[in-house]
């Protein structure tokens, strides 16, 4: 990403962003995951990655990832909380 003569440029993930603003309380509109970001999270899941790290990974929320793999008919494995 390029950026212009005066710009400032945060490496910061979306998910980190959004828990920054959270934090502050302002609000945000809700962003439902694409279908490109729920292909991608089930291929993650199914790669044998958490919900937690897909989350963190594509900036949503642990629950919104969830929703999107169960949606999608994926078998879930056994919580290891």
């Amino acid at each position: 990403m390029r950026t212009e003569p005066g710009e400032i440029q945060y490496d910061l993930s979306k998910g980190s962003l959004m828990k920054i603003l959270q934090d502050h309380g302002i609000e945000t509109r809700f962003q439902s995951m694409t279908t490109d970001e729920i292909d991608q999270a089930v291929d993650l899941y199914r790669a044998g990655d958490s919900i937690k790290t897909i989350a963190a990974k594509l900036g949503k929320a642990k629950g919104s990832v969830w929703k999107a793999l169960t949606g999608s008919g994926v078998e879930m494995r056994p919580s290891t909380r």
